[in-house]
């Protein structure tokens, strides 16, 4: 299996932004403050059950307008698609691993896990 796409929205540098990979070895390059960085924080708010979870004001993307603030609250969602890899059997370890996530289990099957944070709006908060 691997990682096939990444959809990141509102997290630090990326407003809306989905990033593809390719089974196999995938390179990131690009200039400083392109955000490789970022790209690997968004996959380990995802992928790592022990790292921190807690966010700060600078995970945040900077450019919200007043009014989209207005009309909703900061909100994070991170989501990784997973893919079968080409020559993986199904029998795999890999298949139960991601069993949980699953949204496709046709060959190639793919899961999907995903990050989201928010705040609730007043309506919301049950007392």
């Amino acid at each position: 299996m691997y990682i096939h796409k990444i959809m990141i929205n509102n997290f630090r540098n990326f407003k809306e932004k989905v990033i593809e990979f390719n089974d196999g070895v995938n390179v990131i390059i690009g200039h400083n403050n392109a955000g490789k960085s970022n790209l690997l924080k968004a996959l380990a708010l995802v992928l790592d059950s022990q790292g921190t979870k807690r966010l700060n004001v600078y995970d945040f993307n900077k450019n919200v307008t007043l009014a989209e603030l207005i009309e909703h609250p900061p909100q994070i969602n991170i989501s990784l698609v997973i893919k079968q890899s080409l020559n993986e059997n199904l029998n795999s370890d890999d298949l139960v691993t991601v069993g949980n996530w699953l949204k496709k289990l046709d060959e190639p099957y793919e899961a999907v896990l995903t990050y989201d944070f928010f705040f609730l709006k007043k309506k919301q908060l049950v007392i």
